[in-house]
């Protein structure tokens, strides 16, 4: 990859959201350390008065187990005074289950490997 890339993505969210759609834009790769930074740019978040909502990935092998990984998911934000109620939408979930989907993906294709 280009050192001057930085990927965007768009999401869009399941319907019984608040957030029905983003851009988030990943600031940090950092492929040696296994760390992503990514922010929402545009829509989501932002419109119910974040001002920076930021989710940190970094993957962490396991010890004694090259074949298995952790993966540490932090998110920071900053929240208007008037949106503070807004806070109870910050969830860590929608992370756990792509990162359980991706190790489904991943088992499947070690699987595939080894047939």
């Amino acid at each position: 990859m280009c050192k001057n890339f930085i990927p965007q993505m768009e999401v869009v969210v399941a319907l019984r959201s608040p957030i029905a759609y983003y851009k988030e834009k990943f600031t940090k790769i950092h492929n040696e350390k296994r760390i992503k930074v990514i922010e929402v740019v545009e829509g989501g978040y932002l419109e119910l008065g974040f001002n920076l909502y930021r989710i940190t990935l970094e993957i962490i092998e396991k010890e004694g187990d090259s074949s298995s990984s952790n993966i540490i998911s932090t998110i920071d934000y900053e929240l208007d005074e008037a949106s503070a109620d807004n806070a109870a939408f910050v969830s860590i979930k929608p992370l756990e289950v792509i990162a359980e989907a991706i190790g489904m993906y991943l088992k499947e294709k070690k699987n595939d490997a080894n047939n």
